[in-house]
């Protein structure tokens, strides 16, 4: 009994017969659970605390959660029983050295499921010694290997949050919050829209380096490092009043709260928050007197939280801050944890503080932002409105379903009610990047490899209107659970695209949202679901239009370890398609109705519409041809393999009865196919040739295999065929030897007996998996050296493994294969940013790539090498980059803020006239400064920093015609080690005179001001201005003119009828040099009402 009771566990846990693909591995993984099937041996079995029974039904009757769900199973909780079971549960960090304690928790079906559990405190060793009646648990599933479960134990009762890839996200809450012997069991499917806005908006804002750019990914590992970081959570006196009112219901709320968030983080990213112990001070509960305002009224939480958990926490002691609150809404600094003075910015509140819908869909989001993640939907309708989307990560069409996106608010375009508990590939790699960039983290071994990924080829060209697949191949070292998460990595390029936008070729707007991680490597494009019912939906849309399709797959483990169950995670490389309107839609046209009835051994037609996919860049020369008995779900049977694509094909129907057959026509060397429209009917066959019976497979390698049988009485022959396909024989008799096979490859070997006298064939299989092949390890040490601005030198650490290296830049300039471990690159373009790819070619025949990013030096990085602009009197932008400068000389201050680093680029002009402007636009938050003298001993003129990318002028009077002025151009930093990358243009412009057809002298006046043959006027000295200068009707400016400047201190008024647009008033001073410009025919007046000018901005009059 023991024996089966340990198969049983070491089947389902080891995902069946994947892990014979090697000998060490299945090894490790039998032993850990020959250990896990002792503890159930050892002891009684798991107890289950929770009964249904008529008082958890009234209970649930009564809740307002039971009415906001869409289903749920009441129950009734021994929690006596269960806080004592809980007592005896080890720590985490005793690893495998403790049993873990066997827990029993019921299922929204119905049904139950056991999970090894081990306590996982969130809190502070202090902290947790102030609140002893508050725990915390982690646990992993053993009837479901892809389950994680995190547990709490508080005053508030009972909470579980169950994550599982095979059966849905579940939990387990109070039917009340303040009813502890009450619980509703539910799924998240089962959960009601949410009502919630973020109020983050992209990286823009922020002093932030762009990184890595997200279009061109090179994936990510994460898993052997666990990072901790002291999590401060804040409460306003309006949230603990909502929990109950004391600061130790306040912090059990958190807790809970806290906990589901970690069971996310420890997930999806390695990453494990831990309440600081003196959190409890900064649990309020007193309304009027916190240092908050609930409402968060134009974000006043964010800087009060800062100061308030700076001044009571001390900023040393923590690494990222938040505070709750019951405000509708949350917002968040971007890219903060670790950041001094901005590291407590972050807030999430809504009505009803409490539950999955808080936890994950609001909390983890916006803690989400604060480590470095932007919003991912693409849309702008409802609350995805207001500048909430963000361009550069808009990877998820309509509203988005992850937790960076906005499921449920969006109105038209939403795609789901509520946010599933995992990142998109884009978050995942921006909170590793900015993770990664930072040091205030308590870092701790895990032991948890990352699964690998071998992926499906890229290049291939489908059809449009036609469903597609794509497979990868993982594999875990360590013999943990993998699921698959395939995501489109496509973004619109113009603007967020409606679900239901017309598409236009060579538009690439995200057609296929993403979906939780699945234990198949396989995704259907639509889902599968779709594809058999005929049905389509928005967030769902097969390509119409010539465009490139663009996917990845990111692989996840669980792994449980002495730092409890850490997820590894890896994401892969783009697989990049192209659909062509030349060809397609591919389509199956027969058997295509319910009508339908074969009999088993007869041979039946099966037809499809080519549609051009045997040419037009396609080039689908064969085709496979499947059935499937269950409605569609699975295709194991291969009714004809390598038919010729033209259309027809004549297949022999295997003896099976089934009334749920489809017929699938799948492109050979291609992922795209089609499948019956309907269920049709298969009648059996009266005789049937008996299949082979007990086939193993034995003396596996990395390329062959052997496969043994008891052969049948009634068979004469046997067809052997593998799946992946390799040569197909036919045998008399066991063994049968397979050959030709890949390295670490999941192979199903089909052995059919064929019969004498016509009988139906019937078939057998079995399933192995080649040895992988040998590691194929990186280079290291990688790094770039003697930049200029047309060389740099590559060098690295080779490994063993390797017998050479190909080379290759992005953007190109060289293809080498070389043997040691230093290149030089030549015939580079300054100024620009290169992506160094190294392919590490190895003796097993596999290669790992390794990349390495870095810039040239612009032309123009010294004053000497100065750009010469040319003055004109419009715009004419020439454009730059600031992309790998270096500093020159010190920062100058602009605006009262100095740059911590100036690397900057130079430009020259020769004057026409004493007046000009120097107009810089920039992508990035720029510095413009003139100068005048020569290289080396250059004296300021004037400099400009706004705040942000954008715009900066620098107008400048008094210069001397023809002499050669110096223009500085670097991006402002808060930190001198940020590098920031990024274009500009700029332009030097001549100022054009006023023209006034009528001058008048009232008072004073007329002394200051000169009037020249032309009709220019300008005033000649700084005295005060009394009196009025008037245009006439009939007095105008072209209307490219650019300013006309005013010494003095006088303003603008208008007279009646006229209007004043101001087009710059960042710089305006008390003194120094105005602008305006005038158009129009109403009369226009000069006054001394207010002292002020505009320094080095325009203002435009129009008439009414």
């Amino acid at each position: 009994m023991v024996y089966s009771y340990l198969r049983l566990l070491a089947a389902y846990a080891l995902g069946g017969l994947a892990a014979w693909r090697w000998p060490r591995l299945l090894l490790a993984t039998i032993c850990l659970l020959l250990a896990l099937g002792a503890y159930a041996q050892q002891g009684p079995a798991p107890a289950s605390f929770f009964s249904d029974d008529a008082a958890a039904r009234r209970a649930a009757d009564a809740s307002p959660l039971t009415a906001a769900l869409k289903a749920s199973r009441a129950l009734t909780l021994d929690e006596a029983g269960l806080r004592k079971a809980l007592a005896a549960a080890p720590p985490e960090s005793r690893g495998s050295a403790t049993k873990p304690l066997l827990l029993t928790l019921p299922l929204p079906d119905g049904t139950s499921a056991r999970f090894a559990v081990r306590e996982a405190s969130v809190m502070a060793p202090e902290l947790a010694a102030k609140y002893p009646e508050i725990k915390t648990y982690v646990g992993i599933g053993l009837d479901d290997a892809q389950a994680t479960v995190r547990l709490d134990l508080t005053p508030r009762g009972f909470h579980a949050q169950v994550l599982s890839a095979k059966t849905g996200d579940f939990f387990i809450d109070p039917a009340t919050k303040t009813d502890t012997k009450h619980y509703l069991s539910f799924w998240k499917r089962a959960m009601p829209g949410r009502q919630f806005e973020c109020g983050t908006k992209g990286s823009g804002a922020l002093h932030l380096g762009t990184g890595k750019d997200t279009d061109n990914p090179a994936g990510r590992t994460s898993g052997p490092v666990l990072r901790t970081y002291r999590l401060a959570m804040a409460a306003t006196g309006e949230y603990t009043a909502y929990q109950g009112g004391t600061v130790a219901l306040g912090v059990a709320a958190i807790v809970t709260s806290v906990n589901r968030v970690v069971g996310v983080y420890e997930k999806e990213l390695a990453v494990r928050f831990v309440l600081v112990g003196g959190n409890d001070a900064l649990v309020y509960t007193n309304a009027t007197t916190d240092p908050y305002d609930n409402a968060n009224t134009n974000n006043a939480l964010l800087a009060q939280n800062q100061a308030n958990i700076d001044a009571l926490i001390g900023t040393a002691n923590y690494d990222i801050g938040h505070v709750f609150s019951t405000a509708s809404g949350g917002v968040a600094g971007l890219g903060v944890v670790c950041l001094g003075g901005q590291k407590a910015r972050g807030t999430t509140g809504t009505r009803t503080p409490v539950g999955d819908a808080f936890d994950i869909d609001y909390v983890a989001h916006e803690m989400g932002h604060q480590c470095g993640a932007n919003h991912t939907f693409d849309s702008t309708t409802g609350s995805c409105g207001g500048g909430n989307r963000n361009p550069n990560t808009a990877y998820e069409p309509g509203s988005g379903t992850t937790i960076m996106a906005y499921a449920g608010i969006c109105g038209v375009t939403n795609t789901q009610s509520n946010s599933d508990a995992y990142f998109h590939v884009v978050s995942y790699e921006e909170i590793q990047a900015y993770l990664g960039s930072t040091t205030c983290a308590a870092t701790a071994s895990t032991g948890n490899a990352p699964p690998s990924i071998s992926l499906p080829a890229s290049g291939l060209t489908l059809p449009i209107g036609t469903p597609f697949r794509l497979t990868a191949n993982g594999y875990d070292t360590d013999g943990d659970a993998i699921t698959y998460d395939w995501e489109e990595y496509d973004k619109t390029a113009n603007g967020a695209a409606t679900l239901t936008a017309t598409q236009v070729a060579g538009i690439t707007m995200p057609l296929f949202r993403s979906f939780s991680p699945v234990a198949s490597p396989t995704r259907y494009f639509p889902r599968l679901s779709d594809i058999i019912g005929n049905t389509s939906t928005a967030s769902e849309r097969l390509p119409t239009v010539t465009r490139e399709l663009r996917f990845r797959v990111t692989v996840r483990d669980q792994h449980s370890g002495s730092q409890g169950v850490i997820g590894g995670v890896n994401s892969s490389a783009i697989v990049s398609l192209n659909t062509t309107s030349t060809a397609g839609p591919f389509v199956v046209s027969a058997p295509n109705t319910a009508s339908v009835a074969w009999d088993g051994g007869s041979t039946q037609p099966v037809t499809w519409d080519v549609a051009g996919t045997n040419a037009n860049g396609v080039n689908c020369a064969t085709v496979n041809i499947r059935l499937s008995t269950d409605g569609g779900l699975t295709y194991p049977t291969v009714l004809l393999a390598g038919a010729p694509n033209n259309g027809s094909a004549t297949v022999t129907v295997p003896s099976v009865a089934t009334t749920t057959a489809r017929v699938m026509v799948e492109a050979a060397d291609n992922y795209f196919f089609d499948i019956s429209n309907a269920n049709f009917t298969i009648n059996a066959a009266a005789a049937a040739c008996a299949a082979p019976t007990d086939l193993s497979v034995s003396s596996i390698t990395a390329s062959s295999a052997t496969v043994s049988f008891t052969a049948s009485g009634s068979a004469t022959s046997y067809v052997v065929t593998t799946s992946p396909a390799t040569a197909s024989q036919t045998v008399t008799a066991s063994p049968v030897s397979l050959t030709g096979l890949a390295p670490g490859v999941n192979y199903t070997v089909s052995i059919a007996a064929s019969c004498a006298a016509g009988a139906t064939a019937t078939t057998a299989t079995v399933g192995f998996a080649t040895t992988p092949p040998p590691v194929c390890n990186d280079v290291t040490d990688l790094a770039v050296s003697n930049v200029t601005g047309t060389s740099a030198t590559v060098t690295f650490t080779p490994t063993s493994s390797t017998t050479s290296y190909t080379v290759t830049t992005t953007p190109t300039t060289t293809t080498q294969t070389i043997t040691g471990a230093l290149v030089n690159l030549a015939g580079l373009t300054p100024g620009t940013a290169y992506t160094v790819n190294i392919v590490s070619n190895c003796t097993s025949g596999g290669t790992t790539t390794n990349t390495i990013d870095f810039g040239t030096i612009p032309g123009n990085d010294e004053c000497s090498a100065a750009i010469s602009l040319t003055s004109n009197p419009s715009c004419m932008s020439t454009t730059g980059t600031i992309s790998g400068a270096t500093q020159s000389q010190v920062a100058s201050t602009c605006s009262g803020a100095v740059s911590a680093s100036a690397n900057d680029v130079w430009y020259s002009f020769v004057a026409t006239s004493p007046l000009h402007n120097v107009q810089l636009n920039s992508s990035f938050d720029g510095v413009l400064e003139v100068f005048t003298g020569a290289c080396g001993s250059l004296s300021s003129l004037r400099c400009s920093d706004a705040v942000g990318p954008g715009t900066e002028t620098v107008a400048l009077t008094g210069l001397a015609p023809g002499t050669r002025y110096y223009v500085r151009v670097y991006p402002y930093t808060e930190d001198a080690t940020d590098v920031v990358s990024g274009s500009f243009t700029i332009c030097v412009t001549t100022i054009t005179d006023l023209v006034v057809s009528d001058t008048r002298a009232i008072g004073g006046f007329y002394r200051n001001v000169t009037v020249t043959s032309t009709g220019a006027a300008s005033l000649s000295s700084d005295l005060t201005v009394s009196g009025t200068m008037t245009v006439q009707s009939g007095g105008s400016v072209q209307t490219d003119a650019v300013a006309y400047y005013i010494r003095g201190t006088g303003r603008f008024v208008l007279a009646a009828g006229a209007t004043l647009i101001e087009t710059n008033i960042a710089g305006i001073t008390n003194t120094g040099s105005g602008a305006f410009l005038l158009t129009g025919t109403n009369p226009v007046q000069l006054s001394t009402d207010a002292n002020y000018v505009f320094a080095g901005g325009a203002a435009q009059l129009t008439g009414a």
